[in-house]
């Protein structure tokens, strides 16, 4: 305990300039929570990670694989996609090709549209990353408010190795 009363009073002064920086420290966390804009979702189209499957003819091994979709639909980027393969051939270059069916959410029926994407490069182990963000005006705007049907490939060479099946993706 402080006996002498200059420690007590130099102990409380600075317990009141402790209190006083705490209490501006929370204030300004406070302004800035509330002026920040907030990170909307998208409400039409919500995330996806869909699994890339071996195509029959290919030779290439995959342990596994998948592309994740991200619709932020923000004024800077539309959408993120990632690309992951784990355990494909090792130290080999392989091609994102995004196979668009705008006329069928099925997939069903053609015209199909190839839209080159990324190229996901595999280490020793055979593992690659990529991906691809979109600004809006990639988007035509004849697209805008539909939902259409996305086939995304997997090539080494030129030919298909892995796929995913179809997803049906709302665009707004």
């Amino acid at each position: 305990m402080l006996s002498h009363p200059r420690a007590q009073a130099l102990f409380h002064w600075t317990n009141v300039v402790m209190l006083r920086a705490l209490f501006a420290l929370a204030v300004a966390a406070l302004l800035a929570l509330a002026f920040t804009p907030a990170a909307h979702a998208d409400a039409v189209f919500h995330t996806v990670q869909t699994p890339l499957a071996r195509i029959s003819a290919s030779s290439d091994p995959l342990q596994s694989g998948w592309v994740v979709d991200v619709h932020m639909n923000g004024p800077v980027n539309y959408t993120h996609e990632e690309y992951h393969l784990v355990g494909a051939l090792p130290n080999a270059t392989y091609n994102v090709l995004l196979n668009l069916y705008p006329a069928s959410a099925t997939c069903a029926v053609g015209p199909v549209v190839p839209v080159p994407s990324s190229a996901i490069v595999t280490n020793i182990s055979g593992n690659g990353n990529a991906d691809l963000v979109l600004p809006p005006s990639a988007v035509p705007p004849s697209l805008r408010g539909a939902t259409i049907g996305i086939i995304w490939q997997v090539l080494r060479g030129g030919v298909p190795q892995y796929q995913t099946g179809c997803v049906a993706v709302s665009l707004d």
